[in-house]
């Protein structure tokens, strides 16, 4: 019986190295992303990625000698559900938790951030989570904000399978808030124009680190990638990446500047012609009347 468990330990073991062998001596890895969820992963026209986490990435495959193969899915619970089926290997970046840690292997941290809960502005009633007791909170399937407020039974919950979903029946008044990562909250309103209309309540609900995640089943990726980010976490080159996705509201602020004087100084040049063209005018005028009376 012993040595039946040992052969099938050994079995094991070799189909393992096998698989990460195989990952590697080809070169490349498949990466499985939600397609909706900016700054980190969105979809463009081109149908290619762009976002915070394929900027990483990208940044530690090149590193680490890998390519990759990229999956875009409808939604984060179909990303997970292809990380538990083995249909792919990486997930850029996802918010670490005891239960994703069940089916993936976390590289240490690359950045984090908040879930808060959001209101409409005009809601001037609810400024604090205890004002929201007994309402009705939106959260997004697979996001950490459900688990933590299952826990509690003060809060009357409405689960979507995308933010925007979850934010059309804020903004129509059909649900009183919303419990989602703050960054990400922010920019899906900056792209559509309608952050004002928008306003968190505190406290924060958490502040989640997140990291890259990878199956258990290929180590070997999951040393290169830690290696890379060993080597690029707080670099200039990650800071550049990170204020490119997170501090573009400073950039935004200083374009809309830049516009306004560009604005302000055509309306001065518009104003000092007609100032002009009626001054002259004026003389003329005058000129006229002038030959008028002499004559």
């Amino acid at each position: 019986m012993k040595t039946i468990r040992k052969s099938m330990l050994l079995g094991a073991c070799l189909t393992l190295l096998l698989s990460s062998a195989k990952v590697l001596s080809e070169g490349s890895i498949k990466v499985g992303i939600p397609a909706e969820f900016p700054p980190y992963y969105s979809i463009g026209d081109n149908n290619e990625p762009y976002g915070f986490g394929i900027d990483v990435i990208s940044e530690l495959a090149n590193t680490a000698g890998l390519s990759i193969r990229y999956f875009p899915y409808d939604s984060w619970r179909s990303t997970f559900n292809a990380m538990k089926e083995g249909r792919i290997q990486v997930i850029p970046n996802s918010g670490i938790t005891e239960e994703r840690k069940t089916y993936m292997n976390f590289t240490t941290p690359v950045e984090q951030f908040e879930v808060s809960v959001f209101v409409r502005s005009t809601s001037n009633e609810l400024r604090t989570l205890d004002d929201l007791q007994g309402k009705t909170i939106g959260v997004v399937s697979s996001n950490v904000a459900v688990k933590i407020l299952h826990q509690s039974s003060e809060y009357q919950l409405k689960e979507y399978l995308t933010l925007s979903d979850a934010l059309f029946e804020l903004l129509s008044g059909r649900i009183d808030g919303l419990a989602y990562p703050e960054p990400v909250v922010w920019k899906a309103l900056n792209e559509i124009g309608l952050n004002q209309n928008v306003r968190k309540v505190s406290p924060s609900l958490t502040e989640v680190k997140r990291a890259i995640g990878i199956h258990p089943d290929h180590p070997e990726i999951h040393a290169k990638l830690q290696s890379a980010l060993d080597n690029f976490y707080g670099t200039d080159k990650y800071h550049r990446i990170y204020d490119k996705w997170f501090n573009s509201n400073v950039a935004a602020d200083t374009n809309t500047s830049n516009e306004n004087h560009l604005m302000l100084f055509i309306v001065l040049v518009i104003f000092l012609a007609t100032s002009i063209l009626l001054y002259l005018k004026n003389r003329q005028l005058r000129a006229l009347l002038k030959n008028v009376g002499k004559d």
